[in-house]
Order: C-alpha cells, then sequence, then structure tokens
C-alpha cells in the first residue's frame, strides 16, 4: 500500500514544483516583458520627442521659408513693376532724345561722292562753291550761306575706298529745304565726272528706322507708284487716287504684295 501512495506523492511533488517553476518562469518573463516593454516605451518616446523636435525645427524653417519667399515674390513683383516702368521711361527718353538731336540736324546736310582731300584746307568755302555749281546758279545766285562742313567722323578710307560724306551745316533752314528739292528735281547730280547724292543729315537711330523702307521702296518704284519718306519715317504713297501712309516697313510690304502687285500685274494694266 505504502508504494502506490509514494508514486503519487512524488508525481503530485513533480507538479507542484512543475507548477511553481512555471509560475516563477511566468512571472520572470513578465517582469522582463514588462521591464522591456518600459525600455522600447521608453526608446520609442525619446525617438519620438526628437522626431517631434526635429519636425518643429522643419516646420519653423519652412515657415520661415515660406515667409521669405512670399517676400521675395513681393519684392520681385515691385522690381518687375520699377524695371517696367524704367523701361517705359526709357524708351520716351530714348524718343526724346533722338528728336532733340534730329532737331540740332534740321539745316544740315549729307554729301555722298565727293573724293577725299577734294576740299582743301577750307571745307567750309569749298562746300558754297561746290554747292552753287552742282545745283547751278538758278538754284543759287550767291553762294550760301555755311556755318561749317567737315567730313564725317570716320577713320580715312584707303585710296580706291568710297569716301567719307560731307556734313554741311547750313545757316538757313530755308536754303537746306532748297538744296534736297533742287537735288530731287535734277535726279541725278555729278561733279568732275564723279556721282553726287545730297541726303538730310539724320541721327543713327532715325537713318537705321528710314532705310528699313529701302526694299518697298525699291519695289514701288518698279512698279511705277509714286511715293516719299515723310519726317520722321513714315511712307506715303499714293495708289488709284487713294494716300496711303505706313509707319511699320512689314505693313507697307504686305500692301504692295497684296494690293498694288496683284493690280499692276493684270493685263489691262500692262
Amino acid at each position: 500500500m505504502a508504494g502506490p501512495n509514494t508514486g503519487d506523492d512524488v508525481i503530485s511533488t513533480i507538479r507542484t514544483e512543475v507548477k511553481a517553476l512555471q509560475a516563477e518562469i511566468m512571472a520572470e518573463f513578465r517582469a522582463t516583458a514588462s521591464a522591456m516593454r518600459e525600455e522600447i516605451v521608453k526608446e520609442l518616446c525619446s525617438a519620438l520627442t526628437l522626431l517631434q523636435t526635429t519636425v518643429s525645427d522643419h516646420a519653423d524653417k519652412i515657415s520661415s521659408l515660406e515667409t521669405s519667399q512670399n517676400e521675395v515674390t513681393d519684392r520681385l513683383a515691385e522690381l518687375e513693376a520699377q524695371c517696367a516702368s524704367l523701361a517705359a521711361d526709357n524708351v520716351m527718353l530714348k524718343a526724346a532724345v533722338d528728336d532733340q538731336e534730329n532737331r540740332s540736324r534740321r539745316q544740315n546736310i549729307r554729301v555722298i561722292g565727293i573724293p577725299e582731300g577734294e576740299e582743301g584746307t577750307n571745307p567750309t568755302a569749298f562746300m558754297g562753291s561746290f554747292l552753287k555749281e552742282v545745283l547751278g546758279e538758278e538754284t543759287f545766285a550767291d553762294q550760301p550761306v555755311i556755318d561749317r562742313a567737315h567730313r564725317a567722323l570716320a577713320t580715312k578710307p584707303p585710296p580706291g575706298k568710297p569716301p567719307r560724306a560731307m556734313l554741311v551745316r547750313l545757316h538757313y533752314y530755308q536754303t537746306r529745304e532748297m538744296i534736297l528739292r533742287a537735288s530731287r528735281e535734277r535726279g541725278h547730280l555729278s561733279h568732275k565726272g564723279k556721282k553726287i547724292h545730297i541726303f538730310p543729315d539724320f541721327s543713327a537711330a532715325l537713318a537705321r528706322r528710314r532705310a528699313e523702307f529701302r526694299d518697298v521702296k525699291a519695289q514701288l518704284h518698279q512698279a511705277g507708284v509714286k511715293f516719299g519718306l515723310v519726317y520722321p519715317a513714315k511712307l506715303r504713297l499714293t495708289f488709284q487716287g487713294t494716300v496711303h501712309t505706313f509707319d511699320n516697313p512689314g505693313a507697307a510690304l504686305l500692301f504692295f504684295q497684296t494690293t498694288i502687285r496683284p493690280a499692276t500685274e493684270r493685263p489691262d494694266n500692262r
């Protein structure tokens, strides 16, 4: 009887010890897990705090950048407005300066074709007799009154190259107009076998604007259309009894190509 009871006691003891061991292990596991959880939570909280600090710092920087960007955008808009205003003022001032320069040249003419050195040491006196000789005594009974005359301010060309223009300032505006009118009426001028051309003296900017009409003027001349270039830079032409005025070379050329050329090329107009 004692043997079986002893076995049951052993089993019971083992079970008790196993349960105690299980309880101890579970207690240690729970303690370890709790400690690990606390450590993980602590580390996570620390990391989260650092992340929150970083995010907050970045948010402050982004806000500062946005503020700076807005300030830069506003400043840029202000500068663009100022630039546009200054550009408009510059265009107006350039036009005013160019107008004043051309007004100061209203008594000037530009003579092309006089060989270098022919004017001698007194170009002013030379041009007085030159104009009277070229345009004839019917234009000038006496030599025109000239304030001064000189070659264009450029490097003297080598032999065989076209001579520099002769710039002449006349004492009276009416004399300048008389010279230009006589030059147009005669058509071809010459002096000692050399072709001579007389033009108004314009600023470089205005001369470029007027030169832009060169192509359409040549086509109008070839088509036999009456035209003229009026001051400062407008092309005026008469076609089929109607006067047309253009301040844009492109518009004038388009009018010639779409209106004048088709009309002049019709068989009944040949």
